[in-house]
């Protein structure tokens, strides 16, 4: 109503985090620690745990227009202000389908743009990792990039979920 503008950023919670320098408290925005970092992080990591995606919100207030629409400009000093779990479960006839792959002898790979906690607890799920599968399995895509051609045969044959794959 002054002429100010919003600005409301949501993404993942390591990202949007890493522009936050405050965090919405009851009594208004406060400053961010290490120990909010960690905390927020957590709980984001125990929602993936449950097979939720996971949303980070945070947002800027500031009198009149932005200079310039990029996001180098609009997303920084931002306020954290929560996290969102949302379940978006497999279609049912997925875990049939990975069965008769496996029965096929086609090993099932799942590839994501989500968490690799989140990943890893949809492909248990849905059988393409075993339930006692604690972190085995899985890999986040930044962890493939710098391997050699060679490296990465040897590599995938351990890897069934790639999490926080890009299109590249």
């Amino acid at each position: 109503p002054a002429g100010g503008t919003l600005i409301a950023v949501k993404g993942a919670p390591e990202a949007v985090l890493s522009r936050c320098t405050q965090v919405q408290g009851p009594q208004g925005p406060r400053p961010m620690t290490e120990a909010d970092r960690r905390r927020i992080l957590g709980v984001g990591s125990d929602l993936a745990a449950k097979a939720l995606r996971v949303l980070a919100v945070a947002q800027r207030n500031q009198s009149g227009p932005p200079k310039s629409l990029e996001a180098q400009e609009l997303e920084r000093e931002l306020i954290f202000v929560g996290l969102i779990g949302m379940m978006d479960p497999p279609r049912p006839e997925v875990r049939a389908a990975v069965e008769r792959c496996a029965a096929a002898g086609v090993r099932p790979v799942m590839i994501t743009g989500d968490h690799r906690i989140t990943a890893a607890a949809i492909a248990r799920r849905i059988g393409i990792l075993p339930e006692d599968a604690e972190g085995t399995g899985a890999c986040e895509g930044a962890e493939i990039d710098g391997l050699t051609d060679e490296e990465l045969k040897d590599f995938v044959e351990g890897i069934s979920v790639y999490a926080r794959g890009s299109p590249e």
